[in-house]
């Protein structure tokens, strides 16, 4: 009889362990996968902690299961998305380390290489990534975009742009494709490659198919726009900023300032001021600013201190409150001249745009400046300084050529002067 019973307990007890230990994989990688799919942050983060919970119990309650493995994998993702980086990558190690051949191998090679990412340890993710493109079909596309990005971290700009071009030509249905075109355009932006930019944006407009991420694109290309822009392109923007107004609520402070900002482009000022003041958050800052421009433009200077004024309060922690005090300070100096002050408008653009690059960093917005001087002012004391500046902002950071012709240009114009004395010492002319 005790023999009977003993054969009957014996594979239930196995049969309850195995339910029990299954469970605990099951309900582990439940939360993981939740985790992964979804979008809240702080909902990822629950889930993400109670997958580890349950991975962590599986490995101290059953050691040497079968989903021992599995469960270290979790782990290791889990503290990926968990921001605890330094703790994932000792569990990749290990991980990679006591399972060689497991299934999940290449997966945990691709989340090593990202963790190495996020603590910029560019040299190693480089070399995982580059042999995931031998041994994944699966992560080949994927490695090859994060190579490209890692090119961007350490700021090497025109070899990112080649590779990641290189991807999005190749991987045209890729999902990350879109994301690859938006960084194409952004980085082509701050180089000041204006209308390249414009160009990658068009191209992903075409693409997507979310009205309201088209929109958030429609608006990034106005901005790519100027107030030189042909007046048939401006109003075909127009009409398509105003037809999408109130259709996502959301979106509505910044589709009334961009419409407001072409309106100024027009010369439509009152139509322009009508739709920047329903601006409001965050982006009232920038509409009060450019109303402060506008008037600044016209020279009407007690208007510009007001809004400029208003603009600052909207949040004085800003970069663009930091220009505005520099404006501020410069339009002062206009109205109020000491001995020592210089009264021309070159004046004005040249220390504007020595704000904007060595203060804020802002190289096209300093070209701007400086091309105004060079281009409106022919004949400023600022205007070969104005195009020197110009000319090795383009040579070391944005567009050699471009660079290289303006240094020619200076040299052509003024063959004398110190500054084409330095332009052929650049260019290595004897």
């Amino acid at each position: 009889m005790k023999l009977k019973i003993k054969k009957i307990l014996i594979p239930t007890i196995l049969f309850l362990i195995n339910c029990s230990y299954f469970n605990l994989f099951y309900n582990a990688n439940k939360y993981f996968q939740e985790g992964l799919k979804t979008k809240n942050i702080n909902e990822a983060q629950t889930k993400f902690n109670k997958a580890k919970e349950k991975s962590n119990l599986l490995l101290v309650k059953y050691p040497n299961s079968k989903w021992e493995g599995d469960a270290l994998f979790i782990i290791a993702v889990s503290n990926y998305y968990l921001k605890e980086y330094k703790k994932a990558l000792e569990q990749f190690d290990f991980f990679l380390s006591y399972f060689p051949n497991h299934k999940k191998k290449v997966d945990a090679l691709y989340y090593q290489a990202l963790t190495y990412l996020e603590l910029k340890e560019y040299q190693k993710a480089i070399e995982i990534l580059k042999n995931l493109t031998s041994l994944s079909k699966k992560y080949l596309p994927l490695a090859k975009y994060q190579m490209a990005l890692v090119y961007y971290f350490q700021k090497d700009y025109q070899v990112f742009l080649d590779s990641m071009l290189a991807f999005v030509n190749t991987f045209k249905k890729h999902p990350l494709r879109k994301e690859g075109l938006l960084k194409i355009a952004e980085t082509k932006k701050e180089m000041g490659k204006i209308e390249e930019a414009k160009n990658f944006y068009n191209e992903l407009f075409k693409i997507e198919k979310d009205e309201k991420e088209k929109i958030n694109i429609l608006i990034k290309i106005v901005d790519c726009l100027n107030n030189t822009e042909n007046q048939d392109t401006l109003k075909i923007y127009l009409k398509r900023l105003e037809k999408y107004l109130d259709k996502y609520p959301d979106l509505n402070n910044l589709l009334y300032l961009n419409i407001g900002k072409i309106y100024l482009w027009q010369k439509e000022d009152k139509k322009g001021f009508a739709n920047l003041t329903k601006v409001k958050g965050s982006e009232a800052q920038k509409a009060y600013y450019l109303i402060g421009e506008r008037w600044e433009e016209k020279g009407i200077f007690d208007s510009a201190l007001v809004y400029y004024d208003s603009s600052y309060q909207k949040n004085p922690n800003s970069e663009l409150a930091s220009i505005i005090s520099w404006k501020k300070s410069l339009i002062n100096k206009l109205l109020n001249p000491t001995k020592e002050d210089t009264l021309e408008p070159a004046f004005y653009h040249f220390k504007l745009a020595e704000i904007y690059l060595l203060s804020l960093n802002n190289y096209s917005a300093a070209l701007k400046e400086y091309e105004k001087i060079y281009k409106n002012y022919p004949n400023s004391k600022y205007t070969l300084k104005a195009k020197f500046a110009s000319a090795y902002l383009y040579y070391t950071e944005i567009d050699k050529k471009e660079g290289e012709k303006l240094f020619q240009e200076i040299i052509k114009e003024a063959p004398e002067s110190e500054y084409a004395k330095k332009a052929r010492e650049i260019l290595k002319y004897e």
